[in-house]
């Protein structure tokens, strides 16, 4: 691990045969995506997840690759929101004046299937987001797989990739050797990491709060700015990853959050 960069890790490791593939070889898989469900209808998006669970023609969840992709069908095993917040949905300190807490609703989807198509994972959350802003019904998950139906990929957008991880990959007849040394030592890597992005995180959290509790509400709130809860995935704007090119508040008023699912191909 001295010899690697400071985002990989090995903690164990196992004989394999000689054909051994670590793609096709690979029997299944996990994908969690971290979200914010603060604000989002979290029934119907459970509703809609179960109904992708099971073997499907996916061709309107993915990107489309018609030169080295020919079949879509793909088994689902398990989809399900795992909440982990465990966080107040209201500021509970003695000096609060009714100020709504910006505290997001932590939680990640978990999907487990045999394989995955290009961007499947993200096109799916795109689906249940629409589903939990109350601008599609569950329905239209049903009607994205009847390819029949719904011949074309319809336009819409495509859901932030900085939540996405891939969490696990199955093999079959694998005997790991894990390292005690090397998981001790990720494990407090891993916490620092973590303490210091919590930080970060309640500093930007009691800004928002307590400029609430020091201005009173906004007189004339901007419509197209929730300033209820934080959105599904968030923006740091301190990150090279924010956005560029145009002012933050037209980030905010065009995310991959908004809109129904158009109509035509991509």
């Amino acid at each position: 691990n001295n010899a690697l960069p400071n985002t990989i890790s090995i903690t164990g490791w196992s004989f394999v045969v000689d054909d051994f593939d670590a793609r096709f070889s690979c029997t299944g898989r996990t994908y969690r995506y971290y979200m914010n469900l603060a604000g989002l209808d979290v029934p119907k998006m459970r509703q809609a997840l179960a109904l992708l669970v099971g073997e499907h023609d996916f061709r309107n969840f993915c990107k489309m690759d018609v030169v080295n992709v020919g079949n879509w069908v793909r088994t689902i095993r398990s989809a399900q929101f795992v909440d982990i917040s465990g966080m107040p949905s209201e500021d509970t300190r003695p000096d609060n004046k009714s100020a709504p807490s910006p505290l997001p609703r932590m939680a990640y989807l978990e999907i487990v299937g045999n394989a995955f198509l290009y961007h499947q994972i993200r096109c799916t959350v795109t689906i249940l987001v629409l589903i939990g802003k109350g601008l599609e019904e569950p329905t239209v998950v049903t009607d994205l797989l009847d390819i029949k139906k719904v011949s074309a990929k319809p336009c819409y957008p495509l859901a932030d990739d900085g939540p996405l991880v891939l969490w696990n990959c199955h093999f079959d007849a694998m005997d790991f050797k894990f390292s005690d040394e090397a998981r001790a030592v990720f494990q407090v890597e891993s916490a620092d990491i973590a303490v210091a992005l919590m930080i970060r995180s309640v500093v930007a959290n009691t800004m928002a709060s307590e400029i609430h509790v020091a201005y009173g509400p906004m007189k004339k709130p901007d419509p197209y700015v929730n300033t209820e809860t934080a959105r599904v995935t968030g923006v740091d704007w301190t990150s090279d990853r924010a956005p560029t090119g145009f002012p933050k508040r037209t980030a905010m008023r065009f995310s991959w959050e908004d809109g129904h699912i158009g109509q035509g191909s991509s």
